[in-house]
């Protein structure tokens, strides 16, 4: 009898949960002993290439385990992301539906700067997320209405490093982490926390404060005065270099239906078709 035993581990996780115990009947093998036996001695490896093919199924099998609770794992991660989501965008009075939105727009604009599909995936993930950081600030400071005091504007700054240390725990959520932290630098250094700029902001945080800051000028909401697409795709543009990254704003301004934004858009940003 062979017998194989491998560890089991988590996808992302170093914490062993099981072993895979795979058996073999070796009676068959006794007939062929002196053929292996002549074979092992030339060196042709014919008895290793039996461990080589009990180790394959074993290794086939512990990819479709992994693959099976990563499926699992990512469905429950969406779910959990959306309930997030709905709940962060309840507390957003003035512009509602945002982060979706700037999630869409800041997957278009990554596809446009060639990104693979993994990674539209992070940036998705971090843009929806991109606020988490607010739960750690109290309502008196987001509900607040007027000027806030300096001691306010200091609890708010901190929402991005909040959001980071939330996420910074779980290793698929890493990118998604980095953009959350830096989702308020500038291009010129003007941002916060950390006054980064230019290349030393992430990329994916760069596409997503265009996306934001054009979600922001063109969206309707309470006390908010309107504005028209043209009217913030020429504040957009008249931004690059300074609050945003202009090899960014171009990728922006390469969507074909930007100017049709939200209306003529799939719900879903990977779904969304802009080349």
């Amino acid at each position: 009898m062979l017998k194989v035993f491998a560890l089991l581990d988590l996808p992302g996780s170093e914490r062993i949960v099981g072993v895979l115990e795979i058996d073999a009947d070796g009676t068959r093998l006794a007939q062929h002993q002196f053929t292996m036996l002549v074979a092992m001695v030339l060196g042709l490896g014919m008895g290793l290439g039996v461990y080589a093919v009990v180790i394959l199924i074993a290794v086939l099998a512990i990819r479709s385990l992994r693959s099976r609770e990563r499926r699992r794992i990512e469905t429950r991660a969406r779910e959990l992301t959306r309930v997030v989501i709905q709940a962060l965008d309840m507390g957003n009075h003035e512009i509602p539906g945002h982060a979706p939105r700037v999630a869409q727009i800041s997957v278009a604009i990554a596809r446009q700067l060639g990104f693979q599909p993994n990674e539209l995936a992070e940036i998705e993930t971090g843009a929806l997320l991109h606020d988490i950081g607010k739960f750690g600030v109290s309502d008196a400071v987001l509900s607040k209405r007027g000027h806030l005091t300096e001691r306010e504007w200091a609890e708010l700054y901190r929402h991005p490093e909040l959001g980071y240390s939330l996420l910074e725990g779980f290793p698929s959520l890493n990118n998604a982490a980095l953009l959350v932290r830096a989702h308020h630098e500038r291009f010129d250094g003007g941002g916060y926390p950390h006054g980064l700029a230019g290349d030393a902001i992430p990329l994916q945080a760069r596409i997503f404060a265009v996306a934001d800051a054009f979600d922001a000028i063109a969206s309707e909401g309470p006390g908010r005065a309107t504005r028209s697409h043209e009217e913030a795709l020429a504040e957009i543009r008249s931004a690059a270099g300074s609050h945003f990254d202009p090899e960014v704003v171009r990728a922006f301004f390469r969507i074909p239906d930007i100017h049709a934004f939200p209306e003529n858009w799939s719900s879903s940003p990977n779904q969304h078709h802009a080349a």
